[in-house]
């Protein structure tokens, strides 16, 4: 399905399976914005494939999208679920689970100057081989996350969610937890980007190598308030890991809570 500077479509309740694109939006692609955003609420998109966004794609576009159920699909590049290139789209309430990407940002990808805003969505079973098994966040993106569950993602770097080229997101009481990344940054990893996080749960994520929370390095600036690490695993940097360089932006006294992570809570180089 292709939509070309939609205004006050709706799709709605359908289901959006099997399908290829040879280059973007497997299931569904939206470029261009209307006088009124297209909406999209209760569909099942699963098991499309395209280079990237293998359910979704979405070009200069803000469209609604509510409630949707984005299962197993397949990006050859990014955005195995969902991808957004300069565009804000609304996505609330949506089921994104078992999705995958041959490069990088299993459930989401955020690209080009975005600004998307996430609530209340599962995102769950994602996996990317490069970079950020749940979501990827690229070239000066600033997405809102509040109150989604983003658990047992898994990726090379970044099992979560990755941060980098001077993007700036803001995560707002979301449970982060079981995420699991071979190398490095299981919850978290963030490179010369900011990255504002609050009221998070940030729980058993395992990391073989460093920053079981999180990872930060390459002037990545990371400020954190009142936020749970309970539980994360790595070599170093349990709860999180500092490289030279990075930067840690804290109260004082420092009103995050840190708890049996191993092996320690916070690793500065």
């Amino acid at each position: 399905m292709f939509l070309a500077h939609s205004s006050d479509v709706s799709i709605v309740n359908n289901e959006i399976s099997d399908n290829v694109a040879e280059r973007s939006g497997g299931g569904i692609a939206v470029s261009g914005q209307g006088d009124e955003p297209a909406s999209f609420e209760g569909n099942t998109i699963s098991n499309n494939r395209a280079q990237n966004g293998g359910g979704f794609s979405i070009f200069e576009a803000d469209p609604n999208i509510l409630n949707n159920t984005i299962l197993n699909n397949t990006a050859h590049q990014a955005g195995g679920g969902i991808y957004i290139f300069k565009a804000s789209p609304f996505v609330s309430g949506n089921d994104i689970n078992d999705n995958d990407a041959e490069s990088r940002g299993g459930a989401v990808s955020v690209y080009l100057e975005s600004s998307p805003v996430f609530e209340d969505n599962m995102i769950i079973g994602n996996s990317s081989v490069e970079a950020a098994g749940a979501v990827f966040i690229f070239m000066e993106s600033e997405p809102r996350f509040e109150n989604n569950v983003i658990t047992d993602n898994r990726s090379r770097n970044g099992g979560g969610i990755v941060v980098i080229e001077g993007s700036a997101p803001e995560i707002i009481n979301n449970d982060i937890s079981d995420n699991n990344a071979e190398r490095n940054g299981a919850g978290f990893y963030i490179q010369a980007a900011s990255m504002l996080l609050e009221d998070n749960n940030i729980n058993n994520n395992d990391a073989r190598r460093d920053g079981g929370g999180i990872y930060a390095v390459y002037d990545a600036i990371v400020t954190m308030n009142n936020n749970i690490f309970e539980g994360n695993r790595s070599s170093s940097g349990g709860a999180i890991y500092k490289a030279e360089g990075a930067a840690l932006e804290v109260s004082d006294p420092d009103d995050n809570t840190y708890e049996d992570n191993v092996p320690d809570d916070i690793y500065e180089e």
